[in-house]
């Protein structure tokens, strides 16, 4: 049985063209750079990435950090293109798309997360410095992003701080429900994963931040629509997330989305201070 288990992963693994290609590529070359392999192939940095990340289990490097095959991927290499007995065609059948994904795919553009852990420093420092402009928003115009907040006191310094420390806690607890169930990850690469949740919450301060420079005063329909906003962004947060996830910790569709939306608990810890 876990034979079998085993194949018809990798049969969904190899369905793709491009990580037939890169295996193909990889083992005539022997060995090879990321920009070879992005020349040879025409892919940007994050999707070539992103398919890389999937075959990990068959490639190694070399001292000078070049991609070549291991015993796995040379076997892979040989069935695919050598073995007379494994047909293609069995493998082409499975879908073109990676099917791991394909709900987030809905609801969430993969192709942000292609390009952010592409550049994976360049990305990290970018979501830090959003995590701490959006913050600061949250504190200057008397949002709260989290129940929590409700707490404290002291204004858009002490908000904006217990905003930022909030995004860790979700970071931390994510890494912690993932080692619980044993799980492999970069931490670096979940990191940036979970802040990319911070965008969405760009729409709610744009009008929020309007309201909070013209200083008018929001009729209660107004807070109402800001509301439902709100809960929109979270929620559009929490399936970013759960995307990120999925990529970087290989786990299913569903268990990625209850992880994100445990994280919604946190935001109701307050109660159980306040009851």
């Amino acid at each position: 049985m876990e034979d079998n288990d085993d194949t018809f992963k990798e049969l969904k693994i190899f369905s793709n063209t491009i990580r037939r290609e890169l295996v193909r590529v990889i083992g005539e070359s022997g060995s090879i750079s990321f920009s070879m392999l992005k020349d040879e192939l025409t892919l940007t940095d994050g999707r070539l990435f992103f398919h890389l990340k999937k075959i990990e289990n068959y490639l190694e490097r070399d001292e000078q950090k070049y991609y070549r095959l291991n015993e796995e991927g040379k076997r892979i290499n040989f069935q695919l293109f050598h073995d007379k007995e494994v047909l293609i065609s069995d493998i082409v059948a499975g879908s073109e798309e990676d099917k791991s994904i394909s709900f987030l795919n809905l609801i969430t553009p993969s192709g942000m997360f292609y390009y952010f852990l592409g550049t994976k420093t360049r990305s990290f420092i970018e979501l830090h410095i959003l995590l701490l402009v959006i913050c600061w928003l949250f504190g200057v115009t008397n949002s709260r992003f989290s129940s929590i907040e409700s707490i404290f006191g002291g204004g858009a310094i002490v908000n904006s701080l217990i905003s930022i420390a909030h995004w860790y806690v979700y970071l931390g607890l994510i890494a912690l429900i993932l080692w619980i169930l044993k799980t492999k990850f970069n931490y670096f690469e979940l990191s940036i994963s979970v802040f990319i949740g911070l965008i969405p919450y760009i729409l709610y301060l744009i009008p929020v931040g309007i309201i909070f420079l013209v200083g008018v005063t929001v009729p209660q329909w107004g807070s109402i629509l800001l509301t439902i906003l709100f809960i929109i962004c979270k929620i559009w947060s929490t399936l970013l997330i759960a995307q990120g996830i999925t990529i970087t910790a290989k786990r299913k569709n569903y268990e990625s989305i209850l992880i994100a939306a445990s994280l919604i608990l946190i935001d109701y810890i307050y109660l159980l201070f306040t009851v």
